[in-house]
């Protein structure tokens, strides 16, 4: 069955307009682009990859641009990434094309050779341009000889063939990024001498003839696009102005159908790649933007921190792309599209935490901070969220990022919900750190599900204290607890020093001359906060256990603290180091190996550590009623665990 999609509304009337790409047509601009999902098992795609792109065109989008798909054995980046030159997997590639097309939905798959940045090679020494080592893992690749290159061609052919057999209309090249087609593009890491090196038609020479060779085997109505990055932010790399000049070759020399624009490589600079919630919305759309000048009437796809329809059809407007690509804004939520045409204000908007990138990164399946429907959408997708025969009377205590998603999804199972929270607003700790420097898009999970219990009609009581006579007051068929957590400070001898916890720490405005901050949790928020104290005080040092600074931050972000934490004069800081004592006029920290001590002055302390669970409520309830805990209260953990179990454990009422 095809769907359609939601009826349009005049609002975005470009974002709904049809486009032609090749020989189809689109019936809106906007585009799923490639990510990766680490869904396939054993380079074969699965029934959660089908179910995760049959998701995204039910909802509405008109265009599918899979996650890489291996093209040869020397490219395998993760053990999950499936294999389209394998012929084997046919059958499992025609299953997503027939998930995708029953949808209306147009199919492309990204055809991917990573070249010198084989992350993931027990068995192989990776294939590169030149003998360059990878800027991530400084393998040095293997130097391609011509008749390797001419096999690499042959393989996207080969992979190409398999999925038109498969059903596909047609692929999308991976040119970005600093993968195999890039490293030819290049002279960052092009540095051949022969007719593979040096001029722009030597270093396009390898694209044009994968270009040319699958409309030689496929046909011209397969379609052909590229993803390419067109400003590497290295010294030495593609800049804007160069990949004009190669894309104008590249387009007078084959056929593309379309280009989709992006930025960053394997270096720092992939910091860029997938801009996190501390650059601006579309902080790329300029390179995009100036491919359309001289792209003719091939469509550009435009990329890079679209969240929103309205943005989105202003892109369009404004001339800086034909195509919208949506990547993070598509796990967030997979009817994206749908409820621009119809309820704009009802998406879950993306965030741009980047833990999706995080998790996969990590080797792991692709999960969303706060869409716990991504990745499970067999078990959690569109259709599956139905209503009970037996509606219970469900008390919810908690106003944090559990308790709202336990809330929303119970009464949108048609129970009733009552959610008592003590605070004078809801959000929790999410809410607090919302107000710290670049985390301030975390307002949108909250904005998504205060509006989503406003409408399923739960009852919200503020300022309340939900002891155990309150809730014998109510009598509850259910209770779910999602109490939150209190920070756990470590005792210590001297009373005389400010010491602070990392949540009061947020909402002060006065510190003395010297701040320490000690980061026991090895994320984001510790670096965010170092960055606000900062700007407040004279001299900011951070003491961490870990071996480096926010040792466990998603890369990219990573990336970003560092760069930040850095152009700070007045922070400094210490890794594996421990704090040993704490005086009245500063702290003795240590190495975690060994060493003598050393002393730092200061006058204030800020201790970010673990959590304890706030679960006496729980204890005293769970023989009484129906009970649940939930979230920090459980067990202190990030808010993606939070958001998921809360979600997991409604759906059982």
């Amino acid at each position: 069955m095809i769907n359609k999609g939601a009826k349009k509304m005049t609002t975005y009337p470009l974002l709904f307009s049809p486009l032609k790409l090749g020989n189809k047509t689109l019936r809106n601009r906007m585009a799923m682009v490639e990510l990766v999902t680490n869904y396939a098992e054993q380079q074969q795609p699965t029934e959660r990859n089908a179910n995760f792109y049959a998701e995204r065109a039910k909802g509405g989008v008109a265009l599918i641009v899979t996650e890489g798909l291996s093209v040869h054995p020397t490219s395998v980046p993760q053990p999950h990434v499936p294999a389209a030159y394998l012929k084997e997997n046919i059958e499992k590639f025609r299953s997503i094309a027939d998930s995708v097309h029953q949808h209306g939905t147009i199919l492309l798959g990204q055809l991917w050779h990573v070249g010198r940045q084989q992350l993931w090679s027990p068995m192989m020494s990776p294939w590169g341009v030149s003998a360059l080592p990878c800027p991530l893992s400084n393998a040095v690749p293997h130097e391609m000889s011509v008749e390797d290159i001419n096999e690499i061609v042959e393989s996207f052919v080969l992979s190409a063939r398999n999925l038109k057999e498969a059903g596909f209309d047609g692929v999308s090249l991976h040119g970005a990024h600093g993968y195999l087609i890039t490293q030819f593009l290049s002279p960052w890491s092009n540095k051949r001498r022969d007719q593979y090196g040096g001029s722009i038609e030597n270093r396009a020479r390898f694209v044009v003839d994968i270009i040319n060779r699958i409309h030689e085997t496929c046909g011209d109505d397969f379609i052909v696009g590229i993803k390419l990055t067109v400003h590497e932010y290295v010294e030495g790399g593609l800049d804007l102005e160069e990949s004009k000049i190669l894309i104008q070759h590249i387009i007078q020399h084959c056929k593309v159908d379309y280009i989709g624009v992006s930025q960053g490589n394997f270096s720092f600079s992939l910091e860029y790649h997938v801009a996190d919630m501390h650059f601006p919305p579309t902080p790329f759309i300029h390179l995009a933007e100036e491919v359309k000048k001289i792209s003719g009437n091939i469509p550009v796809m435009g990329m890079g921190k679209i969240t929103d329809p309205e943005t989105a059809e202003k892109l369009i407007v404004g001339g800086s792309a034909d195509l919208i690509g949506l990547g993070r804004a598509l796990i967030s939520d997979a009817e994206f599209a749908n409820k621009a045409a119809t309820n704009p204000d009802n998406i879950r908007e993306c965030t741009s935490c980047n833990i999706c990138w995080g998790e996969i990164h990590g080797g792991k399946p692709l999960v969303c901070m706060h869409n716990p429907e991504a990745g499970y959408e067999k078990e959690y997708g569109m259709g599956t969220l139905t209503r009970t025969s037996l509606p219970k009377k469900v008390v919810v205590v908690g106003g944090g990022p559990a308790g709202l998603e336990a809330a929303r999804i119970a009464a949108a199972r048609g129970h009733h919900v009552m959610l008592i929270e003590k605070q004078p607003e809801l959000g929790g700790q999410l809410l607090q750190a919302a107000k710290l420097p670049g985390r301030e898009n975390l307002t949108k999970t909250l904005s998504f599900l205060t509006r989503e219990l406003k409408r399923h009609n739960v009852e919200i009581r503020l300022k309340e204290v939900a002891d155990e006579d309150f809730i014998d007051a109510i009598q509850p068929d259910v209770v779910i607890i999602a109490a939150g957590s209190t920070p756990n400070l470590p005792e210590f001898e001297n009373r005389s020093m400010r010491v602070h916890s990392f949540v009061d720490s947020i909402n002060m405005e006065e510190w003395g001359d010297h701040v320490v901050i000690f980061d026991d949790d090895g994320d984001i928020p510790p670096y965010a906060l170092a960055e606000k104290i900062a700007t407040l005080s004279k001299n900011v040092t951070i003491v961490t256990k870990k071996p480096q600074l926010a040792k466990e931050a998603n890369y990219l972000s990573w990336i970003g603290i560092n760069r930040r934490i850095r152009s700070f004069e007045n922070i400094t800081f210490f890794t594996s180091h421990k704090i040993v004592q704490i005086k009245s006029d500063g702290i003795e920290i240590q190495d975690v190996f060994g060493g003598q001590p050393k002393y730092i002055g200061c006058s204030d302390v800020v201790m970010v550590t673990r959590n304890s669970a706030n679960n006496i409520i729980y204890q005293n309830l769970k023989e009484k009623y129906e009970t649940y805990n939930i979230g920090d209260s459980y067990a202190p953990r990030k808010i993606l665990a939070a958001i998921h179990e809360a979600h997991r454990v409604a759906r059982t009422i």
